[in-house]
C-alpha cells in the first residue's frame, strides 16, 4: 500500500515540473549531476542543512530517501542544522497528509520519528551538523536557508556544495495560512527532489 502511495505522490508531483523555472533546474541538474557522479562510486551522501533542521532540511531529506529506495538507487540522505531543536510537528503532519507514515518515539523536545518501507527503517530527528551520524563520508552539502549558507562552516568530508534556498513555512506559523503553507511546501520540495531523482536515474 505503501509503494501505491507513493506512485500517486509522484505523478501528482510529476504532473506539475511545469512549475519549475529555468533558474531551479540549474541548481536541481547540479544536485543531480553531483549523485549521479557519486553513485559512480558505489553510493552517494546528500545532507542538507538548514538554521534549525526543522523543516526544510528535514522534509528535503524524508523526500530524497524516499523516492532513492523507490528506485532503487543507493543514497543516503541526512540533514542537520546549525542549531538542533526538533523535526517540527507541523512538517510532520502535512508530509503524512500525502499518505505517508511517521512514527513518533519519545516525548523528549527531540523526538525520534521513524518511516518505513517494506523492512527498511529510515530515521528523523533534529541534529546539529557535527552530529556522528553524519560522519560517513565524502558528501554533497545543500544549503536550505540563506542563514545556513553564511553560518554553516566547511564540513569536513564536503564534495560538491550547492546553496538551493526555500521559504520558511514558519513565517505562517499561527496564521490562517498556517496549513496551506505546509502543504504547499511538502508539494514544492517533493516536487524538486522527484525531478533529482529522475534525472539521476537517466544516467544510472
Amino acid at each position: 500500500m505503501q509503494n501505491l502511495h507513493i506512485q500517486a505522490f509522484v505523478e501528482k508531483l510529476q504532473a506539475q515540473n511545469s512549475a519549475l523555472t529555468p533558474s531551479r533546474r540549474v541548481l536541481l541538474d547540479k544536485l543531480a549531476a553531483a549523485i549521479s557522479g557519486d553513485l559512480t562510486k558505489g553510493k552517494a551522501i546528500v545532507k542538507f542543512i538548514c538554521t534549525h533542521n526543522s523543516r526544510r532540511s528535514q522534509l528535503a531529506e524524508f523526500m530524497l530517501d524516499v523516492f532513492a529506495r523507490e528506485n532503487g538507487l543507493n543514497i543516503i540522505a541526512l540533514s542537520a542544522g546549525t542549531v538542533a531543536t526538533a523535526f517540527e510537528p507541523r512538517m510532520v503532519k502535512a508530509i503524512m497528509k500525502q499518505g505517508f507514515e511517521l512514527m513518533k518515539y519519545g516525548h523528549n523536545p527531540n523526538p525520534l520519528y521513524i518511516h518505513r518501507i517494506e523492512m527498511d527503517d529510515l530515521y528523523y530527528y533534529s541534529k546539529k551538523y557535527d552530529d556522528q551520524l553524519l560522519d560517513q563520508g565524502k558528501s554533497t552539502i545543500v544549503t536550505v536557508c540563506s542563514e545556513a549558507e553564511a553560518d554553516c562552516p566547511v564540513v569536513p568530508g564536503t564534495g560538491t556544495r550547492i546553496h538551493i534556498p526555500y521559504e520558511d513555512p514558519k513565517i505562517h506559523d499561527n496564521t490562517d495560512k498556517e496549513e496551506e503553507a505546509y502543504d504547499n511546501k511538502v508539494i514544492e520540495i517533493g516536487r524538486e527532489m522527484s525531478y533529482v531523482i529522475k534525472q539521476v536515474s537517466k544516467s544510472n
